[in-house]
Parts: structure tokens; C-alpha cells; sequence
């Protein structure tokens, strides 16, 4: 079992080991022969303590010897990750003074330029600038400088000297090691964003084009066009639509095209849409068919409808060709009027006469019974048809 350390015995020992240290290092600094003399005088407790100092301090190098080491790892690891993190990043890094002149730059800097990191440093950073975004690049430096927030921007960066690249610059102000004004700038190559930016907008102006091409089709036809959804909604209403049921577009898109129909048919519309989403089969569809609109005043007039499926998005659409047939009625009753009357007189002429006796005749057939026919004259009639 270990004797407790009296503090007082400790302290003679540090002292003794002070003396037994200066004496040591006196006798380095004498000659040889008083050294001898020095280390004769030295007793046996004398020379314990020596050596004990001795591996103490031989134990302290080799601590720090360790820890050296350890450090010395520590830094070759922070090295590495350094190398990792800021040379190999998929982004360029650069750092550029208050003259614009490029102070470091990583790995991926250089290869995004086509140069090596060599060649960067010391150059002005606008050298790698698009002529023409070279401006841009200024009033970014001029806000970056006069702000503590981070700026951005997108120009165009010059590969090799020659190829332009679409970059995106985000840049902060900072303060370099002995405190000068310094621009950090993350550099990330965009051109491939910018390639599909550019065909999206190509590919948005042809359908763009494509549908006003369509619309100035739909909007010169004489039959009006809806276009309603599954659920009956107006998703389309061309101008020719607008001048037979007399609502402006606005006013009906998105609302049940039933709001176009009188009662009755209404009613049997909203009943083929039931039964379209409880079978599937859509019996509104076929060959045109006549029935009765409404418009916008309530007026109701003839039409002819001929409703046509299509598949958009996996959901049905459903287009409607709309004619109004008032004037095509009024001119068959017209056709059918001079056919069978006298256009002077009024009266029924010979035509008629013929289509009313043939029906008698089939009529007599048909149930058996006897017709007659009478002729009556009409003194000086020919004087009064003249």
C-alpha cells in the first residue's frame, strides 16, 4: 500500500532536483576534470534524484514526440479533406481581391475554364468573361462590395478562351489572413440547364403557335365548337359558338354546358353523363342529331348537334360541333310552301292536289274505306287568275 506524499518532503525533492539540475547543467559548462569532481561529490540519494529527473524529462519528450505526431496526422488528414472538399467539389471556388485579380482557385475552377489552376491565379477574373456579360459581372462585384448578403448571377464564361459556358456566380464579401477585402465566388456550370431552358421556351413558342393557328381555324368556322369535360364542363367556346348562343366566352367556361339547352333536354343531358360514368358507353355520341338550344336571352331555336370522344390525360374529352338550322327550316317550309302552293293566289296548286290524293288512296287501303273525289268550277275564275 502506496505512503501518502508529505507536501514538505515534496517540495525538498523539487528543490533538491532544481539544485541537482543547476549543478548539471554547471558542470556541462565546466571542463571535464570538474565535472569528475562534481559527480564524485554526489551521493547516492543525489544521483536517484538525478536519474529520476532524467527519465521524467525523457518521458516528457516522448509525450510531446507523440503528440506531435498525432498533430502531424491530424493535419495531413485535414489536408486531405480539404483536398476533397474544396479541389475536388463539383463546383469551381475562387477568391478574387478588391482589384478583381484572382487569388485561389480550386481544381474543378480550372477544369469548368479548360486551364490549369496555374493559370488562373493573378489574372483578372473578368479575363474569363464573355465580352458582353462583362458588364453583368460588374454591377454583381458593385452590389457584392456594397452589401453584407450574398449576390447572384448567370453569364457566360469563356472554356479554353473561346467556348462560352453559362455559369451561375454566387458570390460573398469576406476578409483575407491580414485583413484585406476579398470576393468569394462559387462558380456552377449551367449550360446544360440553359440548353433545356432554350428548347423548352423553342418547344412553348411552336405549340404556342400551333394553338393560335388552331384557334384562328376554330374562331373562322361557322359551326360553333365546345368543348366540355367527363363532368360537363365548357373547357373551350369559339367565337362562332359565341354568336349562336350569344355568351361571351368568359361568361361560360368552366360552367355545365347544360346552362345552353332548354328544360327538357337538360335534363336528358345530365342523365347521358350519369350513365356515361356509371357504364362507360357514351350514348350522346353518333351521327348529328336535331334538337332545341337556348340563348343567352332565353330564346330557344333548332340546332343540329354532332358530339365527338376523345382521350386526353387518360380522361375523356368530349367535342361538340354546333350548327343553328333556323334558317335551314324556314327555307325547307319556304321550298316546301312554293312546292304545293300558288305564289300569287295562296291556294294549293296541282302538286299538291296529286300528294293529297295519293295519301287518300294509300289511306283506303290501309282501312278499307272509299274517298271521292270532286272537281268544282268557278265561273269567269280565269278572268279574276289573270
Amino acid at each position: 500500500m502506496s505512503q501518502p506524499i508529505d507536501p514538505l518532503k515534496s517540495d525538498a525533492h523539487a528543490l533538491a532536483a532544481q539544485d541537482l539540475r543547476w549543478r548539471a547543467e554547471t558542470s556541462v559548462s565546466r571542463p571535464a576534470a570538474l565535472s569528475r569532481e562534481v559527480v564524485a561529490e554526489m551521493t547516492v540519494q543525489d544521483t536517484q534524484l538525478l536519474f529520476h529527473e532524467l527519465r521524467v524529462h525523457q518521458i516528457e519528450l516522448e509525450m510531446q514526440n507523440e503528440e506531435l505526431r498525432r498533430v502531424q496526422e491530424l493535419l495531413a488528414s485535414e489536408r486531405a479533406r480539404y483536398f476533397d472538399l474544396y479541389d475536388l467539389a463539383p463546383v469551381g471556388y475562387c477568391t478574387v481581391d478588391a482589384q478583381g485579380l484572382i487569388l485561389q482557385a480550386n481544381l474543378t475552377c480550372g477544369t469548368l475554364l479548360g486551364v490549369t489552376r496555374g493559370a488562373l491565379v493573378g489574372k483578372p477574373f473578368t479575363r474569363f468573361i464573355q465580352p458582353e456579360d462583362q458588364d453583368h459581372f460588374y454591377q454583381h462585384r458593385r452590389r457584392l462590395v456594397a452589401g453584407n448578403e450574398a449576390q447572384q448571377c448567370q453569364l457566360r464564361m469563356l472554356k479554353n478562351g473561346q467556348h462560352p459556358v453559362w455559369v451561375h456566380l454566387s458570390g460573398t464579401a469576406g476578409t483575407s489572413s491580414d485583413g484585406a477585402v476579398v470576393s468569394r465566388i462559387v462558380i456552377s456550370d449551367i449550360t446544360s440547364l440553359k440548353r433545356s431552358e432554350q428548347q423548352l421556351a423553342a418547344s412553348e413558342a411552336v405549340q404556342r403557335q400551333a394553338a393560335l393557328h388552331s384557334q384562328t381555324i376554330l374562331d373562322n368556322m361557322l359551326d360553333g365548337v365546345i368543348t366540355i369535360d367527363a363532368r360537363g364542363r365548357i373547357e373551350s367556346f369559339n367565337q362562332a359558338a359565341q354568336t349562336i348562343f350569344g355568351y361571351s366566352a368568359e361568361s361560360v367556361l368552366g360552367r355545365n354546358v347544360a346552362m345552353l339547352m332548354p328544360a327538357p333536354h337538360r335534363d336528358h343531358h345530365d342523365s347521358y353523363l350519369s350513365s356515361f360514368h356509371r357504364t362507360g358507353e357514351a350514348r350522346i355520341m353518333g351521327r348529328p342529331r336535331e334538337l332545341e338550344g337556348q340563348r343567352q336571352d332565353g330564346s330557344v331555336f333548332p340546332m343540329s348537334l354532332s358530339i365527338t370522344r376523345i382521350s386526353r390525360d387518360e380522361q375523356p374529352v368530349f367535342i361538340g360541333i354546333v350548327r343553328d338550322i333556323t334558317q335551314h327550316r324556314e327555307d325547307l317550309e319556304k321550298i316546301r310552301y312554293l312546292a304545293f302552293y300558288d305564289p300569287l293566289t295562296g291556294l294549293p296548286n296541282r302538286r299538291l292536289l296529286v300528294d293529297r290524293i295519293q295519301h287518300g288512296l294509300a289511306a283506303s287501303h290501309r282501312t278499307g274505306h272509299h274517298g271521292a273525289v270532286m272537281f268544282m268550277d268557278l265561273d269567269h275564275f280565269k278572268r279574276v287568275n289573270d
